[in-house]
């Protein structure tokens, strides 16, 4: 049966590395994505400079937050090796 009530500890414990995982990879990504619509603002003459310094501050906070995103450890795909033939365990790839 399903406890009912406030999470103990155990269970922040366990939340803790994946919450963390997904911080990293929505800074990086979100670095990506600031510093792509910066270009065009960049380019734009009229633009003003308070809002591109804004740009900039955030893409930094991003990029520290995700710099040490490593697509290879996302929990989406994960691949193992019995000796035999690569499985891939996740999402399919679409391949029989």
């Amino acid at each position: 049966m399903a406890q009912i009530g406030p999470p103990t500890i155990e269970q922040f414990s366990r939340l803790r590395p994946a919450f963390g995982r997904a911080l990293v990879a929505a800074g990086f990504w979100s670095a990506v994505l600031l510093g792509l619509a910066l270009l065009p603002l960049l380019l734009v003459a009229s633009t003003r400079i308070d809002i591109v310094a804004l740009f900039v501050a955030c893409d930094v906070l991003c990029l520290l937050v995700g710099h040490r995103y490593d697509p290879s450890h996302d929990g989406d795909r994960r691949t193992e090796n019995d000796g035999r033939q690569r499985i891939t365990t996740g999402a399919s790839t679409g391949r029989a």
